[in-house]
């Protein structure tokens, strides 16, 4: 469904602007795939969350865990089941945990702040094959906001510890997957092979 819409915006798109040969219109199909299936997901998961009363939560574990992940890549799933299953895990996996398991410490925090920290110098920005970045200029500034980030949220959860511990541990656990997608471990698990640019501070 999703790619048969693709298609019919790519003509719609080719048929109304000049220029668009085979080869654009390929690309342009798959960036218009990529973009339905992921406004897609979002809406079926902040409606779940909307439904469930935990809507608040889940677009803080969105925020935290994309605003990383963007800066800072890591691996990609290679399927769109295992995608979902991801995403799934990712968004509303913080907020199971975090009422089961409440921590009310700020000893998690520094740990979990240092982990990201080390892991973003020797891994960030961490690419695929698929979507190498070549750049090194580029990599420089994704590593020095991906660093920038860090340090942000690290600020924000310790800002709400006292008055909002749900909150506190959601920003935690949202941190967890893109810090395990960003290591090699992570490449491993999804079964994604990482960029062939260098591992480094540039």
């Amino acid at each position: 469904m999703i790619e048969a819409l693709s298609i019919k915006i790519a003509n719609l798109i080719k048929s109304n602007i000049g220029g668009v040969d085979e080869e654009k219109e390929e690309v342009l199909i798959y960036g218009l795939d990529i973009i339905i299936y992921n406004s897609f997901l979002l809406v079926f998961f902040f409606l779940s969350a909307l439904i469930l009363g935990i809507l608040k939560f889940v677009a803080i574990s969105f925020v935290v865990y994309g605003s990383l992940r963007i800066a800072a890549g890591g691996a990609h799933a290679r399927t769109r089941t295992l995608c979902f299953i991801i995403s799934l895990i990712t968004f509303f996996g913080p907020i199971l945990i975090s009422n089961l398991f409440l921590i009310s410490s700020t000893i998690p925090a520094f740990i979990i702040f240092i982990a990201n920290i080390l892991a973003i110098i020797i891994y960030a920005p961490a690419d695929t094959l698929e979507k190498p970045i070549i750049s090194k200029k580029i990599r420089f500034y994704r590593k020095l906001s991906s660093l920038a980030i860090v340090v942000i949220i690290f600020l924000i959860a310790l800002s709400v510890h006292n008055n909002d511990k749900v909150i506190y541990n959601v920003i935690l656990f949202s941190d967890i997957p893109f810090l395990l997608l960003l290591t090699p471990l992570g490449y491993k698990l999804l079964g994604c092979s990482p960029g062939k640019s260098e591992i480094g501070l540039l």
